[in-house]
Order: C-alpha cells, then sequence, then structure tokens
C-alpha cells in the first residue's frame, strides 16, 4: 500500500521535532507493501508480538515502514520508534537489514448506536455473562463474552500534531470510561479528527468495522455511505478503505 513517511519521537520536550525523527507518513513508494494495521502484545490476545519484534520483522522482509495501532491506547510507541532507529544504524546496514520507518497508529472501538454506548458503558460489568453463561473469550474476565462493542476505526499520525491529537484522543476515551474499558464516543472522535485536520490518515478498520460490517450485511449502499462520512472528516485521499482476505470475499460475492 503505497503511504507517506516520516518521523516521530515522544517527550514534551521535542515534540515539534516528531515529523523529522519518530516515523513517516510522507513519499509514496511505489510495489513496496507496507503494513498500515499491525497490534503489539500491547493489544492483549488480538497481538503476540513484541514492538522490537515487529519492527525487526519488517526489516528483515525489506519494509520500508511499519504501523503498530493497538487498541485504544500508544503504548508501544516509545519503543517503535526505538526500535526503528536500531534499523538504521551501522551495525543493522552491516547485517543486511533494511531501515524502517515507524509509524504510530490507535484502533478505537465507536459505539456504533446508543446500545452499544449504554454496553461501553457498563464498563466491568461487562464481564457478566451478556451473552449466555457459555460466552467466553476470555478477557478481562472469565465471562466476557467479545470485543468492546463498537465500530472499529483506525487512525495513524501524520505529524507531531496528529501524535498529540492521538494522545489526547486515548485520554479522553479512557477518562470517559473506566480502567480497561475507555469510551470512545463518535460526536468526540468526530470533533477530534475535525480539529486535527491534515494531520492524520484513517483507515475502515477490521471486519468489526463500520464499513465493512455494512458490506457483510450485503448492504453496499449503506457502506459507502459509512465511508463516505468518516471520509468528510479528511483532506482528500488521507481515508482509505481496508482490504482483507480480499479473493475470498470477491469469489464469494460473485464480484470477481
Amino acid at each position: 500500500m503505497a503511504h507517506r513517511r516520516g518521523h516521530v519521537k515522544s517527550s514534551t520536550q521535542s515534540l515539534g521535532r516528531i515529523e523529522q525523527t519518530f516515523y513517516s507518513v510522507g513519499s509514496k513508494m511505489p510495489g513496496e507493501y507496507c503494513e498500515l494495521h499491525a497490534h503489539s502484545n500491547f493489544s492483549f490476545l488480538d497481538g503476540a508480538s513484541h514492538p522490537e519484534e515487529l519492527i525487526g520483522r519488517a526489516a528483515v522482509l525489506g519494509m520500508p515502514s511499519l504501523a503498530v495501532t493497538d487498541h485504544a491506547g500508544l503504548y508501544a510507541a516509545v519503543r517503535l520508534w526505538k526500535a526503528a532507529a536500531q534499523t538504521r544504524t551501522t551495525a543493522a546496514r552491516d547485517a543486511g537489514l533494511s531501515p524502517v520507518s515507524a509509524i504510530v497508529g490507535l484502533e478505537l472501538a465507536i459505539p456504533a448506536d446508543e446500545r452499544s454506548l449504554r454496553l461501553a458503558r457498563r464498563g466491568r460489568k461487562l464481564n457478566d455473562p451478556l451473552r449466555g453463561g457459555k460466552a467466553s473469550r476470555g478477557w478481562p474476565g472469565e465471562f466476557h463474552a467479545g470485543p468492546m462493542p463498537g465500530d472499529h476505526l483506525v487512525l495513524l499520525a501524520r505529524n507531531g500534531t496528529g501524535y498529540a491529537t492521538l494522545s489526547r484522543l486515548a485520554s479522553r476515551g479512557h477518562l470517559a470510561g473506566e480502567k480497561q474499558f475507555p469510551v470512545f464516543e463518535r460526536a468526540l472522535v468526530e470533533a477530534a479528527l475535525d480539529e486535527a485536520r491534515g494531520h492524520l490518515v484513517g483507515l475502515s478498520g477490521c471486519r468489526s468495522g463500520e464499513v465493512p460490517r455494512q458490506l457483510l450485511a450485503g448492504d453496499a449502499e449503506a457502506a459507502l455511505a459509512a465511508a463516505g462520512a468518516w471520509a468528510g472528516h479528511f483532506p482528500d485521499g488521507d481515508f482509505a478503505v481496508e482490504l482483507s482476505q480480499l479473493r475470498h470475499w470477491l469469489n464469494t460475492s460473485g464480484l470477481e
């Protein structure tokens, strides 16, 4: 996927230099694949690799950039940057590793309606067997029946302002909920996107995103409307629809 490059650092003192020193989202690289939606082990039960392992694998594969988009937080950001910096050393070059630029991102779960919002606000009560006594996905409690309710949305920071926006957005979501159970109301997210317009890149998310949810339900018009609504909060070209298992979907939908 073509994308832009840049660099980031994560201390308050160096926030103004984030674009130069941490990651990039800038020049196009035709024909080179860059993963823009990956989870580290900070996304419990959704990622198993340390940030350093992800960067190391990207360096081995010759991937010029890698975005880590953990759930509801920027937990991997500092370690991701430090690991990416190591790929630009003489030792890494001598070992045949490619330099990797780290992209900091975030995946949110946004309640789709009032019912989902009420569920999100239940917080730890989500541990209750809401979908039956045998429902179990393991985290955060024995009876937890699945991920936090809501449509997923992936945001990537383009520069220092974007990184600061993601930091504030994550903080507000956690303050609106309770520990381990943040609440990202759509109005909060939309306001943040409008305020940081031009500083973030948006992706439609995995199969739990609003766009793929509508497509899986067979409602292409609703999916197009949803994509258009989110794209309206970004400059042209800064919102993209994610593709996964494309060939399987095309085969089963008859659209190939």
